[in-house]
């Protein structure tokens, strides 16, 4: 067995992440390296891992993660796929974010584009095949949100290759 020790725990005053977009779905990463003779030998690492808010007591984890950006240009909207689907808000629009429950026409014009594509992408890269990932999580959590919708299952692995089919089927999703 090796030696495992806690060094001494000196958090600092100050744990705000402030580098990182309102939104922006931020996982750690844990190791745990041995000390003694086999200093530095990682013994246990954990991946992926969700810090917990102090503010937010509901224990929950958005299906889209929405943020407001600065460097949109033109556009209104975007998905972001660096961290699973984020859903980015050209900031210098005005009260942007609030249009995403507030005004019926965001909501129709965007949200089924935004549903479609996220869908489309789910299944054409095969995303769904691993619940162990995080990208398999994300993939799961859409699929289920898309059967409470539309309870018909979506094409096969074998069928994914053509975006007809993927696309037919998530047309009817978001049509439901």
């Amino acid at each position: 067995a090796l030696p495992i020790s806690v060094g001494a725990q000196r958090p600092p005053a100050d744990r705000r992440l402030t580098a990182f977009y309102e939104g922006a779905r931020i996982l750690f990463r844990v190791k745990v390296v041995a000390v003694g003779d086999q200093a530095g030998k990682i013994i246990a690492e954990a991946d992926q891992i969700k810090p917990a808010s102090p503010d937010d007591t509901r224990n929950r984890d958005p299906l889209l993660p929405v943020r407001t950006v600065g460097s949109m240009g033109d556009e209104v909207w975007r998905l972001n796929w660096s961290a699973g689907p984020v859903l980015e808000l050209n900031a210098k629009e005005p009260g942007i974010k609030g249009l995403i429950t507030a005004d019926p026409r965001f909501k129709t014009l965007v949200l089924p584009q935004v549903l479609r594509s996220v869908l489309i992408r789910i299944l054409m890269a095969q995303m769904d095949g691993d619940g162990e990932t995080e990208e398999g999580r994300i993939a799961t959590r859409w699929l289920e949100f898309a059967d409470s919708l539309y309870p018909s299952a979506p094409p096969d692995a074998n069928d994914r290759d053509d975006y007809a089919t993927v696309e037919t089927w998530a047309d009817a999703v978001v049509a439901a």
